[in-house]
């Protein structure tokens, strides 16, 4: 027997038996009690933001009112695509038919980004984390068969000019992956097709008889680099720049947690802007904590860790946001093609 073998089963049992102390703390706070009816607030409170301004950009088809407008429709797709996140995790119910139906509603009407292909995404992502390299066991694993590579081909040749790039033009990137998903699983995507199809209407087929084809079109230009803007920015925040799980196979769960995710600001204004998801670790940990909760279950983490002289990295979003582009920087031009984006 080697000295790995002889030294890793106790490490990988002690750190299972820390996680689970970990979880029991958190779970005698109540941090895994539902949360639905705070859910359900927020989700009603986005939807009346969101055609709110669809109704501005009706009536205010010029000047720097449409740009606001747009821009209030763009911040409520990406927080309803918070809550579809949350939704995909078992955190707002645990309902599957609610939960197909609310998700459809908050991702694949409100934006037009198929909640399915996004589902899938985010399932790969938490898969591999929690079971180590190929663990999620699908075509997500190592190239995204979806991500439209020509259109990062062309920005690949420098870091900065790349990771710019995927930032601002991530609400455009992530509506074309979802077509091309939608159009190679048709079968498997019935209500993705019909929820798109009805986005479409909303926004392009009515508002060109009403208000005219240029500003129907510049209405949802701006809705999509406002939105693409926004969810581009939190996306590259929470891992790159971090070891990546691919070398980390050897590592227990909570070790590669640590390694691969990083914490961001606690504030009220970071809680919002990011959905929750700056409470990182925790949501990896326990994906199924309502983000209401996560602030508690943070605090609880990082006492705990404290205790027991394990390391995180907490940072600020600037920091975290050089780190990235710092890691777009050191790899290759055929890396940044090739490595599925967040």
């Amino acid at each position: 027997m080697t000295l790995v073998a002889q030294i890793r089963p106790p490490i990988e049992e002690e750190n299972r038996m820390l996680l689970l102390e970990l979880k029991q703390q958190i779970a005698a706070a109540n941090c895994f009690a539902p949360a639905s009816a705070a859910y359900l607030v927020r989700i009603l409170l986005i939807s009346f933001v969101y055609f709110a301004g669809y109704a501005g950009l009706f009536l205010s088809p010029n000047g720097f009112s449409q740009l606001g407008f747009a821009m209030v429709v763009a911040l409520a797709t990406v927080q309803a695509g918070f809550i579809a996140h949350d939704v995909g995790d078992g955190a707002v119910t645990r309902n599957p038919k609610a939960a197909f139906l609310l998700r459809h509603y908050l991702m694949s009407f409100l934006s037009s980004l198929s909640s399915s292909y996004f589902n899938l995404l985010h399932r790969a992502h938490h898969i591999r984390l929690h079971r180590g390299l190929g663990a999620a066991g699908h075509q997500l694993d190592n190239v995204n068969p979806y991500e439209v590579q020509w259109l990062k081909r062309i920005f690949a040749w420098d870091g900065v000019v790349f990771g710019v790039a995927m930032i601002c033009l991530r609400g455009l990137t992530f509506k074309m992956e979802s077509i091309r998903f939608v159009a190679r699983n048709w079968s498997a995507t019935r209500m993705d097709r019909f929820m798109m199809v009805l986005h479409f209407i909303f926004w392009l087929v009515i508002p060109i008889t009403v208000i005219g084809f240029a500003n129907a079109i510049l209405n949802y230009v701006m809705v999509i680099l406002f939105g693409g803007l926004y969810v581009g920015t939190v996306l590259v925040l929470n891992h790159e720049g971090m070891s990546k799980v691919d070398t980390l196979a050897h590592l227990p769960l909570l070790d590669r947690t640590l390694a691969s995710t990083r914490d961001l600001g606690r504030s009220w204004l970071s809680n919002f802007l990011l959905g929750g998801v700056n409470n990182h670790i925790e949501h990896h940990l326990f994906p199924t904590i309502p983000v209401i909760r996560l602030v508690e279950a943070r605090r609880i983490t990082e006492t705990f860790l404290h205790q027991n002289g394990m390391s995180h990295v907490s940072t600020s979003c600037s920091s975290a946001l050089v780190s990235a582009f710092r890691y777009f920087c050191s790899i290759t031009p055929e890396s940044r093609v090739t490595q599925a984006l967040s």
